[in-house]
């Protein structure tokens, strides 16, 4: 099954994490998606077997907050928290939520927007940027962290002019 190098976060709403859990995920797996209350916060939808939790992350500053008071600087080490401690959250009903590991989802579920869908792509060099964005439409774009400077972002668009050539925006 296709990965996508960041493949716990997508551009999705709560109801479509919803489907995308129950169809492809198991008890524990989850998703990052943007919240829809607050455009600067997250939702981690949870896979809880029966049912799919949404839970907030608060975005501070650009400090990721979980409910438990966890404080995180990126998306990526709060993801790899939680796997690697595979983290629990109470419910407000006193039960847990456990978090196990990111739901991986096949490439053709995932939206496009006319050829011009935005991955946003985390740990990954200008090289693996590039041979990604050559499987797809010209136009497509990515966004990716910047491996050189912590919480910065760099775009990088397939584009045809003189020849087939990919462009980096700072």
């Amino acid at each position: 099954m296709y990965q996508r190098p960041c493949h716990f976060y997508y551009n999705i709403s709560g109801e479509r994490a919803q489907e995308l859990l129950f169809r492809y995920g198991s008890k524990g797996e989850f998703i990052i998606r943007p919240s829809e209350s607050n455009k600067n916060d997250y939702t981690i939808s949870v896979h809880r077997g029966d049912k799919v939790t949404h839970v907030k992350i608060i975005n501070h500053d650009g400090i990721l907050s979980l409910p438990t008071g966890a404080k995180f600087e990126t998306l990526l080490n709060l993801v790899r928290h939680i796997v690697e401690t595979q983290c629990t959250l109470p419910e407000s009903d006193g039960s847990l939520i456990e978090m196990k590991t990111n739901c991986l989802i096949p490439k053709e579920e995932i939206p496009v927007n006319g050829g011009r869908d935005l991955f946003f792509h985390v740990g990954i060099s200008a090289i693996e940027s590039e041979e990604l964005l050559k499987d797809e439409p010209l136009g497509s774009y990515l966004l990716r962290e910047n491996t050189l400077y912590n919480n910065d972002l760099l775009m990088k668009k397939w584009a045809k002019t003189c020849g087939d050539m990919i462009i980096s925006v700072a």
